[in-house]
């Protein structure tokens, strides 16, 4: 009996010695662990600091007709953003469709105020050949009171466009560069500012 408990009391130092290599395995996979979430953590909060403070420079890159456009649609979506309107109800009241109440608050969400500024295409006339002369030729004429068809643009266009020693430009040209312009804008010129107001 002796012999069996002198046994078991050599046997106890290696059994505890185990239990604690286990225990400390088992509290160095939890730091390890905790470790990695914090690390995660870390890096999403990096990249929300940067993708916040991404707007905020390229803000002041912004020119004054393109900031006063991302005010004022932030004013419209105010009250879905500030007072939980919702989307639907806000477009009704702005007389705005629902798709570009959307495109808005998602660009708003992603980029901040300067994600509501109008956007112009950078690449309008250059992917086309036209010299940017042209597309602004095109564009004042667009914008004529009273109001002019495409047809009556583009034989306009095709006179001057010769005389200037421009590429020639189909019909299709010419309706795709009106048609890429800022709706707003061509109401606007159209209409005059109290239907604008009215509308937007």
């Amino acid at each position: 009996m002796h012999r069996r408990i002198i046994q078991k009391a050599e046997r106890s130092p290696k059994s505890y010695q185990q239990k604690e290599e286990m225990l400390s395995d088992k509290e160095s996979e939890k730091v390890i662990g905790s470790a990695d979430t914090s690390f995660q953590r870390q890096t999403v909060h990096d990249e929300r600091e940067k993708a916040l403070a991404k707007p905020a420079r390229l803000l002041a890159e912004l020119s004054e007709e393109e900031r006063k456009s991302a005010y004022e649609r932030y004013e419209q979506l105010r009250p879905c953003l500030e007072y939980g309107v919702s989307q639907a109800e806000v477009a009704r009241r702005e007389g705005i469709s629902l798709k570009n109440i959307q495109r808005w608050v998602g660009r708003y969400r992603r980029e901040g105020l300067v994600g509501l500024a109008r956007r112009q295409r950078s690449d309008a006339g250059k992917r086309r050949g036209i010299p940017d002369e042209c597309v602004g030729l095109i564009e004042g004429l667009a914008l004529q009171r009273p109001k002019r068809s495409a047809a009556s643009i583009h034989r306009q266009v095709e006179v001057i466009a010769k005389s200037q020693g421009w590429p020639s430009l189909s019909y299709g040209r010419v309706y795709a560069i009106i048609a890429e312009m800022d709706p707003e804008l061509v109401m606007l010129a159209h209409e005059g500012s109290r239907q604008y107001q009215e509308k937007y």
